[in-house]
């Protein structure tokens, strides 16, 4: 088994470093399969924000199969995909809005006698209010979500999965039996707490001069003002279930939609760069040596040999490899120039090539030797500068957002901070946090643990309890 070391060479694996270092088991795989893994492919979607020069060098690598269709990678397509800046499927409310009237139109969803139906029997049965609420959920899951899910079906055709409309459906009906429940139960305390106090009254009746008709007859509208508000919330909060289930089953499906677009495309370009990396063995076989490694391998091919081999030159692949200037075709702008390392006490450390090369969190490729492990803690554009730190630098209990957009909450008042899970990134795992609104368009997080690398320009998207989204920013600030 051959896999990489630390230093880039490649070696032969014993069993037990197979088994205990993750990063030599990605080598393993990737050397096993002749350098195909996707282990090589994680960030494609960062394919999306390349220039048109990395774009036409990867166009020019022999796919490794005849891609389905066309990469198409230009603006009118990242647009229609809904992409955001991190090449990210991400639907607007107003697009979500637009597709639900298309879908589902003026179509309502009355529920009214039904919840007329189910208090009449609470209030002539109360022993089996439980009976009458679950007769109610059934209501509406065959009422409500059915035909939500029913009529997206017919609309989208094969673009909606079975496993797309078991999910939306499941969810749907998970959501409703937490709404009604959520509602019985606040009705049930509220009795418990009418009775109570009617109990207290009657008690106390020789103390306050009040006949135990009068007590009775006060506590008896109190439990009827109950129910009724029971019945409006009920009604209400069906009606706007059933409002909310089409725009979610619309932006669950449209996204899935635009994932698996997204996702040929991404295909597509795979196969391209499994059609160069099938070409490095070769290289490694013909003129490798005891000292070449994966980071120098093209420092030993002959330029015409490498040209005819992969369809590149070899400046070309150092260019999509550790990236260089280009100019904008829209702008005749140069993208910014080499600049300077800061630490955090603003002292030069070093250059840096152009900040367009490095990321908040950044380790690797930083050329930088300061007696300790160095980080990207942040990137000053205004000053083309880098900020460098330590790995504890890079941890922030803050982050201010702007943008906010909220889905199935209204909103945030401010004094009312919510309860959220907030991730920063595609692949983390979110964290825990309050959410507060600070004037009318910024948002401050406050998480519960640091989160590592949260840059301006990320988003952060909200989840609630049960993992739906409830809206989401863009990061401004990390503190």
């Amino acid at each position: 088994v051959i896999g990489e070391d630390e230093q880039g060479e490649l070696i032969e694996l014993d069993a037990e470093k197979v088994l205990t270092i993750p990063r030599k088991i990605r080598s393993v795989e990737v050397v096993k399969r002749g350098f195909m893994s996707n282990f090589l492919f994680q960030n494609i979607s960062n394919i999306f924000g390349a220039p048109k020069e990395v774009l036409d060098i990867i166009q020019n690598f022999e796919p490794l199969e005849e891609p389905k269709s066309k990469v198409n990678l230009s603006e009118e397509v990242k647009k229609d995909l809904s992409l955001d800046e991190n090449g990210e499927v991400l639907l607007t409310n107003d697009f979500v809005i637009g597709r639900t009237q298309d879908v589902f139109g003026d179509k309502i969803y009355d529920m009214t006698a039904q919840v007329k139906d189910t208090i009449e029997q609470i209030e002539v049965t109360p022993s089996d209010s439980k009976r009458a609420i679950d007769r109610l959920k059934e209501f509406v899951k065959k009422g409500a979500v059915k035909s939500v899910v029913e009529t997206a079906q017919t609309s989208y055709g094969s673009d909606m999965k079975a496993s797309d409309k078991r999910q939306i459906e499941a969810k749907l009906n998970h959501e409703a039996d937490k709404m009604i429940d959520k509602l019985h139960t606040n009705f049930e305390i509220q009795k418990k707490v009418i009775e109570q106090q009617r109990v207290e009254a009657q008690q106390n009746r020789a103390e306050t001069g009040r006949s135990s008709a009068e007590i009775d007859k006060e506590f008896e509208q109190k439990q009827k003002d109950v129910i009724e508000k029971f019945n409006e919330e009920l009604t209400v909060a069906i009606q706007d279930f059933t409002q909310e289930s089409s725009k979610e089953t619309v932006r669950t499906v449209e996204t899935k939609k635009k994932e698996r677009e997204k996702e040929t495309i991404e295909e597509g370009v795979r196969d391209h760069l499994r059609g160069f990396s099938r070409t490095i063995p070769s290289f490694l076989m013909a003129y490798g040596n005891n000292s070449v490694t994966l980071a120098t391998f093209d420092t030993i091919v002959p330029d015409k040999v490498f040209l005819e081999v992969t369809s590149i030159t070899l400046d070309q692949f150092k260019f999509l490899r550790d990236g260089g200037d280009y100019i904008e075709e829209e702008t005749d702008a140069q993208l910014p120039p080499e600049g300077c390392f800061v630490d955090v006490d603003g002292n030069i450390v070093g250059r840096h090539r152009g900040i367009i090369h490095y990321t908040v969190g950044q380790r690797k490729g930083l050329g930088l030797a300061l007696g300790y492990p160095a980080y990207v803690k942040s990137i000053n554009a205004a000053h083309n500068e880098i900020v460098i730190g330590d790995e504890q630098s890079l941890y922030s209990k803050e982050i201010l957002c702007n943008a906010v957009n909220f889905m199935s909450v209204a909103g945030i008042e401010a004094g009312n901070p919510l309860r959220a899970n907030v991730k920063i990134r595609y692949h983390h795992r979110g964290e825990d946090a309050w959410l507060k609104m600070e004037g009318e368009d910024m948002l401050r997080i406050i998480f519960d643990e640091p989160v590592r690398a949260a840059a301006p320009g990320q988003s952060a998207v909200f989840y609630d309890e049960d993992r739906c989204v409830i809206g989401g920013g863009k990061i401004v600030k990390a503190e």
